[in-house]
């Protein structure tokens, strides 16, 4: 009975010192900012109490139990989140606040916003992790040892879900992890690299950096010794990264941003070229110019700009950040692309990649018939199947992209800007 006391006692001291946290904070938060904690305390005081009289009324309604000890934990999480979030608003260094100050709630706080914080010396561990038992308990950098177990904490928040890893948040010492996520139920033992970024890696695995969501564990497995050397591979590896993070970001708000009559100027220089390819070799235009400008963001990313990439063909060559999907999420990470001296160049070299490829083979029965036959489309060829649709679901299925929705994405280029092209 007393050992029970005593821990009520301890929850009670460190659940207080949370509250004196929100209090301390309180006469800076604007309204809604205020209301999203209160309700957040209101809903948890309710829950607690609810516990409490279930226990003492139906001590064996364990599922009940159970299920009402993961909401509160939930809760608690929710409520570490906002209060990290304001306190970082409000509390850290006048650097930090202007990186985070623009944004009213954790959800709109983007991944190059992290990732410059992480280059102010920011604590990403207090910001974006939980104790794995205790999600009240205080987490810090400096503090974490070997064997601690932590929750991810990301927020209901895509952007920094699919980008921010264990090694932005995790301090250099830790060398070694064992993470347990939906592709690792029972955990995977990943060693700290920072090449091609800082991450945690098992080469067993493909790809062989283990990504880490919103509510994965992360247990210690090895605090090790840093010395200089470490120190400025990552800070390079940091910079490299957080820079291709940021260009990426700025590529998709220009995208979002651009007139239909700047989309439609690139759709025309592109279907000319596009149409060439397909007299030469059989590849429906649309398809080309769909690919285009999804995959170059109608022209305007880095990739096509300065290197004439429009197609994210992979090969030796200069190193940008992509998107791509594995088990269903996305991730950021550092690719080589093949580089060209204009959009002919590029449109040409996509062509002879499908036709040279024999896993898209199958692709090209739903080519433009085009004379003389080219030995790359298939024996049972017949131009009644010509149909882009079908062509681009083709190459998708042979691996041309990891996107589960990259067709959708495809057609909705198309059908979204109402864009006719003779």
């Amino acid at each position: 009975m007393a050992n029970s006391t005593k821990e009520v006692n301890k929850k009670n001291i460190e659940q207080k010192s949370v509250n004196e946290q929100i209090q301390e904070i309180y006469p800076n938060l604007s309204g809604n900012e205020g209301r999203n904690l209160q309700q957040n305390t209101i809903k948890l005081q309710a829950l607690r109490e609810k516990l409490v009289l279930l226990k003492k009324t139906s001590p064996k309604s364990t599922e009940e139990i159970s299920k009402l000890e993961s909401e509160i934990f939930s809760l608690e999480r929710e409520k570490v989140r906002l209060i990290q979030f304001y306190a970082l608003k409000y509390k850290w260094n006048e650097k930090q606040k202007t990186i985070i100050w623009k944004n009213e709630q954790p959800e709109t706080v983007r991944a190059s916003d992290i990732l410059f914080l992480k280059k102010t010396w920011a604590d990403l561990a207090k910001l974006l992790l939980v104790k794995k038992w205790d999600a009240t308990k205080e987490v810090s950098k400096d503090k974490i040892e070997e064997k601690d177990e932590f929750i991810v904490n990301f927020w209901e928040n895509q952007n920094v879900n699919n980008i921010i890893g264990a090694g932005d948040i995790l301090p250099l010492t830790v060398r070694q992890v064992r993470l347990t996520t939906d592709k690792y139920p029972n955990g995977i033992v990943a060693d700290r690299r920072d090449t091609p970024r800082p991450w945690y890696y098992n080469d067993s695995c493909k790809p062989p950096y283990i990504a880490v969501y919103n509510g994965d564990k992360i247990e210690i497995t090895k605090i090790g010794e840093v010395n200089e050397k470490m120190l400025v591979e990552s800070a390079l590896a940091d910079e490299e990264w957080v820079n291709h993070i940021a260009e990426e970001e700025i590529r998709e708000e220009t995208v979002r941003k651009l007139s239909l009559e700047e989309k439609k100027g690139f759709i025309d220089n592109a279907t000319k070229v596009a149409k060439t390819i397909e007299e030469q070799y059989g590849i429906p235009w649309q398809v080309t110019v769909w690919q285009a400008a999804l995959e170059s963001g109608y022209g305007k990313s880095k990739l096509a700009t300065n290197e004439g990439n429009y197609f994210g063909i992979k090969w030796e060559g200069k190193t940008f950040a992509t998107r791509e999907v594995y088990n269903g999420r996305e991730v950021m990470e550092n690719a080589s692309f093949r580089t060209y001296s204009d959009m002919k160049e590029s449109f040409i070299d996509y062509a002879k990649f499908l036709t040279k490829n024999p896993r898209y083979r199958e692709a090209f029965q739903y080519a433009k018939n085009i004379d003389p036959r080219p030995s790359y489309y298939p024996k049972d060829y017949t131009s009644e199947n010509f149909n882009p649709k079908k062509f681009i679901e083709a190459i998708k299925d042979a691996g041309y992209a990891t996107d589960p929705v990259y067709v959708d994405k495809i057609v909705s280029v198309w059908k979204t800007n109402q864009i006719e092209v003779a």
